[in-house]
Order: C-alpha cells, then sequence, then structure tokens
C-alpha cells in the first residue's frame, strides 16, 4: 500500500488571499517586492505560504493604506520585525493618531455618496479644491474615512444654512493654514527633536506633544478670533474721526476768505464762475457734507439722493453716499445692519464713473473712493482696492499742479495727495503691515514743508512703531 504524503504546513495564496482581504495579484505582488517571505513550493502550481503571512499583510496594509508610509519604507520597516511596530507607532503619534486604534478605513465612491447623500458631482467639486481626494485616480476609486468625515462637516455647514461654495470657500482657508502648520511643523521636528531617545519612549512623547497641540489649536483660534475683533472694535470707534479727516484740508482756510465755504470750494473746483443754480445746487452739496460730518447720516444720504443728476458735481456723489454707509455703520449697534451697510458702501465706492473732465474734480472723486475703502475694515476685503485708487491719484495731481496758476489750487491738490499718504498709512498700520506703513510715513516726511501738520504726524508714528 502507498505511503500517504503528508499535506506541508502552511496556507495557500487562495485562502491567504481571503484571510487577508487583498487579492493573489497584490499578494504576488508583494512576493516580488520582498515584503513577505517566499513559499514552500510543492509543485510548478503548488506553493504554501507561512501562517505569519496574514499578521505581516495585515500589517503592510495597515502602514500603507492606514498610515500611508510607501512600500520602500514598510520594507526596510519589516527586515528589522522587533521594531516595525515601534517606528509606525511612531509615525501615528506624529500624524497624530493613536496607535493601532480608529483606523483610517477606505471606502468606495458609492459608499461615500451613500453616506453622504451627496451627488458624484458635488464630491467631484469638493475634489477638484483639494478638500478631499482618491487614493488612486483611476476606476473604482477609493477615498477614506477622512473625506467622509470632512464631507459629512461641509453637509452639516449646509444643513445649517451656509451653501456648499461658501462652505468650501471658508473650509479652504483652514486648510491652507494649517497645510503651513503641518508642513512648518514637519520642518522644525526634523531639525529640532531629540532622536536618540528609545522608540517606545519617543512615540510616547510624541503622542502626548500632539495632543497638546491639538487641544492648542481651539484655543489659539479663539484667542485670535477675540484679539481681531478687539482690533475692529478699536476701528469701529475711530471711524467717525477718519471721516471728519478725510474732509479736513488745511490748506483752506474759510476764515481768512470773503466768500462763504460753497462758494471758495465751487471756485476751487471750476474755473468758470458759479451761476445762481449752480451755486443753489453746490450749497446743496455742502449742507449734506455737513450733515454726514455732524453724524446725521440718514439726512446727508437724503441730501444726496436727491442730487440733480445733471449737477456739475454729480459724479461726487455716489462717494459721498458710501460714506453716508460707512458712518452709519460705525454708529450701528446690530452685526447684520454694520455688515449691510458695510456692503453697500463698498458697492458704491467701487462703482464704475463715467470720465469727468475737470482734472480736479477727477482727483476729488477718487480720493473719496479711496479713503473710504480704505476707512472700512479689511474684512469686507476693500483695502487693495483702496491702495490702487489712492496710489493712482498721483499722474491727475501732477497734471493739475503743472496746469494751473493758483497757488490756493496747487496747495490743495498737493494736500490730497499727502492726505492720501496718511490715509493708507494708517489704514497698513490698522493691518499691522508695518513695513509699508513706514515707507508711507518716510514718503510723507520728505514732502516741502508747507504742510507741517503732516509732518508732525508722521514722526510721531514713526517714534511709535519704533
Amino acid at each position: 500500500m502507498a505511503r500517504k504524503t503528508e499535506k506541508p504546513a502552511g496556507i495557500r495564496i487562495g485562502q491567504l488571499s481571503e484571510l487577508t482581504g487583498v487579492s493573489r495579484d497584490t499578494i504576488k505582488f508583494y512576493l516580488k517586492e520582498g515584503l513577505i517571505p517566499r513559499p514552500l513550493k510543492t509543485g510548478s502550481t503548488m506553493s504554501y505560504y507561512d501562517p505569519s503571512c496574514v499578521e505581516r499583510i495585515a500589517l503592510i496594509k495597515k502602514m500603507q493604506s492606514e498610515r500611508f508610509l510607501p512600500l520602500q519604507v514598510i520594507k526596510d520597516m519589516l527586515e528589522d520585525e522587533s521594531s516595525a511596530v515601534e517606528e509606525l507607532a511612531l509615525a501615528e503619534a506624529f500624524m497624530g493618531m493613536s496607535a493601532f486604534s480608529d483606523p483610517v478605513t477606505v471606502l468606495s465612491i458609492e459608499e461615500i455618496q451613500q453616506k453622504t447623500g451627496y451627488s458624484l458631482q458635488e464630491i467631484e467639486k469638493v475634489q477638484k479644491v483639494g478638500m478631499i481626494g482618491p487614493r488612486r485616480d483611476e476606476p473604482g476609486r477609493e477615498f477614506t474615512s477622512i473625506d467622509l468625515q470632512i464631507l459629512s462637516l461641509i453637509r452639516r455647514r449646509e444643513q445649517a444654512g451656509f451653501s456648499l461654495d461658501y462652505s468650501l470657500l471658508m473650509m479652504g482657508i483652514y486648510r491652507d493654514a494649517i497645510r503651513t502648520i503641518v508642513r512648518e511643523g514637519t520642518q522644525l521636528f526634523a531639525t529640532r527633536a531629540n532622536i536618540d531617545e528609545k522608540l517606545v519612549t519617543m512615540g510616547q512623547n510624541v503622542g502626548e506633544g500632539e495632543r497638546a497641540l491639538a487641544e492648542f489649536m481651539p484655543l489659539i483660534r479663539t484667542k485670535l478670533k477675540h484679539d481681531y475683533f478687539g482690533q475692529l472694535n478699536v476701528q469701529f470707534q475711530t471711524i467717525s474721526n477718519r471721516i471728519l479727516d478725510v474732509f479736513n484740508f488745511r490748506s483752506i482756510d474759510i476764515a481768512d476768505s470773503e466768500k462763504d465755504c460753497p462758494t471758495l470750494t465751487y471756485d476751487l473746483f471750476f474755473d468758470e464762475p458759479a451761476d445762481s443754480l449752480r451755486l443753489e445746487h453746490f450749497s446743496h452739496l455742502v449742507g449734506g457734507i455737513r450733515a454726514l460730518l455732524s453724524g446725521e447720516h440718514r439726512k446727508a444720504r437724503e441730501v444726496f439722493e436727491q442730487y440733480p443728476p445733471d449737477g456739475s458735481c454729480s459724479p461726487v456723489v455716489v462717494p459721498l453716499i458710501g460714506l453716508s454707509h460707512v458712518m452709519a455703520a460705525s454708529m450701528s449697534r446690530w452685526y447684520l445692519e454694520v455688515i449691510r451697510d458695510f456692503r453697500i458702501a463698498a458697492e458704491s465706492l467701487s462703482a464704475p464713473i463715467n470720465d469727468v473732465t475737470p482734472t480736479i474734480l477727477r482727483v476729488v472723486i477718487y480720493y473719496l473712493r479711496g479713503a473710504g475703502l480704505a476707512i472700512i475694515p479689511d474684512s469686507f476685503d476693500t483695502h487693495r482696492s483702496a491702495a490702487q485708487l489712492l496710489e493712482g491719484l498721483r499722474p491727475s495731481i501732477d497734471t493739475e499742479i503743472t496746469k494751473t496758476t493758483r497757488k490756493q489750487r496747487q496747495a490743495f491738490v498737493r494736500e490730497v495727495w499727502v492726505k492720501s499718504r496718511s490715509i493708507l498709512a494708517t489704514t497698513y498700520l490698522y493691518d499691522g503691515n508695518i513695513p509699508k506703513a513706514r515707507l508711507l510715513l518716510e514718503e510723507i516726511k520728505q514732502e516741502p514743508e508747507t504742510l507741517p501738520f503732516y509732518h508732525d504726524w508722521a514722526r510721531q508714528q514713526l517714534a511709535r512703531i519704533g
């Protein structure tokens, strides 16, 4: 009787695939890369793998699929099996994960759709802005449970009334800031961390340090928001005075003039004498400005809105309406009213205008628009436009100074330029942009001594910022 051949110890590739959840091709790939030991071959088509391959492949999957470690790093770690688990624990601690708990699982696009209720198009929109990303860019691509959590948070914001597009913009700000934190934090760890500790101790220390940073994030966010809104409150308290300063020109001395304010100002703007109707319209406009500077923003707005569209200074009316909304926002008690008035102001001050023939009138219009946008807090994204408008005044100012022979007009236009520099410098100081503010303050100091007030102010600000 023939003796029965004893079955070799081990498991076939099909069983190994079933136990580990990876395909036969993946097992063969791991074998080719030297990630698992070679099987015992008993024939041309018969091989038996060591049972330890089940745990080994599970570890490879965890390091590759869940912890995103490249295969070459995994291979190096597995060559010293005693330290592989400790190395993985250290990597997980540094990534802010708990070793071998709450793993990053893999989901298909269909599972993502089912769990979030998002369509394929909506998921692709979120992916396109880099908020989530598939592990494989191919048909049947896989996402991770982190992607699912991100999409769930976006859905939660939608249920609270925030649109998908708005949430992507808002979350993109946080993502970009955290990307910088991750990059610079990793660089700091690479150059400063003590790498002479034992792996176990280092993993524990890194894990505790990362938990402290995770708790620090919401605290510093709350503190910075508190500080930022405190700075906004300081700006709010100064808006009225800043609007007053916009119209306060020291080169125009009403007290020493035989003319009243409307007539004097009209003569400053125009070369032709004012007839009774034009002067009446201009007096109407000056009355609105006086109401604005008294804090009567509603009355001022009514005056400006009633100004005749064919009046000599009708192009000035739009920025004046914008400034009246800035004043209204600064005096409002309600946050939503503040937002509404600042939005309307920004639209008015940024609205397109028709070409204005008198150069000095064009200078005044662009000055008022730029000054108003500079006074609005930069939360409304107006300061860049303000700088462009105020910086763009120079050619028109140079033209007016060159062509006019009237000293009072020359002095006024020169003061518009210096005031535009002081307004921008103040804006940069509020925004914390000290280098730009310092450049403008130094520039004001170089202006002729005909404007001593601005020289003294620039010196005081430079002394304050050091």
